[in-house]
């Protein structure tokens, strides 16, 4: 997989106090792509987890194994896309600082 293709992205904690837990790659938003053994289903992207940010901040979806980000390191899990902040690779990281953007385009097939 060239993950340079993969929008890079965070991920903001699902608890609702908007901490980045990780950084990664939206690998797709497919609702029928399977993530752990379960459907990606309507709200949700499929990302490859590159960094823990916040170690310890629990998974939303946990799955065998892996409860939290850091286990997660390396792996696809699914994330809701509310949740999930997509840079595009011109912008840097201060640009974005303060402001939520979901961006996802059609990776359905990837």
């Amino acid at each position: 997989m060239n993950k340079r293709t993969q929008p890079k992205c965070f991920l903001l904690d699902w608890d609702g106090s908007d901490a980045k837990v990780a950084e990664g790659c939206i690998i797709s938003s497919d609702p029928g792509e399977l993530v752990n053994d379960f459907r990606l289903g309507p709200t949700d992207v499929k990302v490859l987890i590159d960094t823990a940010i916040e170690p310890e901040a629990f998974l939303w979806r946990p799955a065998a194994n892996m409860f939290t980000i850091e286990k997660a390191v390396g792996h696809m899990i699914a994330w809701p896309a509310a949740m999930c902040v997509s840079l595009e690779e011109d912008l840097q990281q201060e640009d974005i600082a303060g402001h939520v953007k979901f961006i996802i385009q059609s990776h359905s097939h990837i």
